[in-house]
């Protein structure tokens, strides 16, 4: 009787997101190796969201900050992406997706200032168009075109809207060319950047490649190395984040906000993050500090199938969250790396 009298009280309040990540297209474009596509392609499900499962987050919108239209593949593959942005724009959603920029014309940016959209990001692996398609089958001049085009809509239209930015992938090999990204912000007319180590390493031959350090003096370096980043970014007008992680250095808490938010799979499935509904449709393994790992979906029913309130007040999912109300983990996440993340 108690427990049916909580869950009644808790149905009472209505359900409030800072954010909703939703992957509206697992369709990949690059053929990135530091993509779990590419490690797991033999079991990787590419589909785009229905729109019929999408709807069933209408109700909720209304009391959402922030909706992240993106997920594992490029989300302007989904044929109803515009009508959904419109949707969180009207109601009062700040709208933030990224694209690699292949899917679009001009007329397709055009598409995008009108809609309201609020951010852009583009994703980049390498900052030399033939590195570039080594790396991921894209060019990067292909990309800066996308950038150009956007900007060019934005002009056209006299709008501030939607702010771009670059996300460009560290690793190993790539320490020397980072430094170079200031210069190419400047040349593209961006003015902002986030620098980020991979948080999900499908096997032990990437573990090397991924920079995930083993000692506290590695990660020292590596931080000294992305600190000298962000000052040669201000003497070239521009601001450059960035995320790595800390060997030996857990959080006690994850840097993903459990208590209100949640991620919603193109298949629908609901999640407290996007690692936690890797798009397979086998049983993988995983790199996590030195072992190999079963991956595990963290996974919490289906808009498929079921409401989101019925999800979220679900006994499972409110036992999971209940450790980050006290900024504690869930020991369901104990083989993954975000929790080591550090930022500057």
């Amino acid at each position: 009787m108690l427990h049916a009298a909580w869950d009644y009280l808790c149905r009472l309040n209505p359900i409030y997101f800072e954010w909703i990540q939703v992957d509206l297209s697992t369709r990949v474009a690059t053929r990135s190796p530091l993509h779990p596509a590419m490690s797991y392609r033999e079991s990787w499900i590419a589909k785009d969201l229905s729109f019929s499962v999408f709807s069933r987050l209408t109700p909720v919108l209304e009391r959402t900050k922030s909706v992240f239209l993106h997920g594992w593949g490029d989300p302007f593959a989904n044929p109803s992406f515009f009508t959904m942005a419109r949707i969180c724009k009207e109601r009062r959603c700040t709208v933030c997706t990224a694209t690699r920029g292949g899917l679009l014309d001009a007329a397709g940016w055009d598409r995008v200032v009108e809609s309201g959209i609020d951010q852009v990001a583009f994703p980049i692996d390498a900052l030399e168009d033939h590195t570039s398609r080594e790396r991921t089958g894209i060019g990067l001049n292909e990309t800066c075109e996308a950038i150009a085009m956007l900007q060019e809509a934005k002009r056209r239209a006299d709008s501030a809207k939607p702010a771009i930015d670059v996300r460009y992938t560290l690793t190993r090999s790539r320490l020397d060319e980072v430094m170079l990204l200031p210069e190419f912000l400047q040349r593209v007319g961006v003015d902002s950047a986030i620098v980020a180590t991979p948080s999900f390493v499908a096997s032990e031959d990437l573990a090397e490649e991924c920079l995930v350090p083993r000692r506290h003096e590695q990660l020292r370096w590596l931080l000294s190395h992305l600190d000298t980043l962000f000052f040669k970014g201000l003497e070239y007008g521009v601001v450059i984040r960035y995320f790595a992680i800390s060997p030996g250095v857990k959080r006690r808490t994850c840097i993903e906000n459990v208590t209100e938010s949640i991620y919603v799979g193109a298949d629908g499935r609901v999640s407290p993050c996007a690692m936690g509904a890797l798009p397979l449709d086998d049983d993988v393994t995983h790199w996590y500090l030195g072992d190999k790992v079963a991956y595990r979906p963290l996974v919490f029913g289906s808009l498929d199938e079921l409401q989101l309130e019925d999800i979220w007040h679900s006994d499972e999912y409110r036992r999971f969250r209940r450790p980050f109300y006290w900024n504690r983990l869930s020991s369901r996440c104990e083989n993954c790396l975000n929790p080591f993340r550090v930022g500057g």
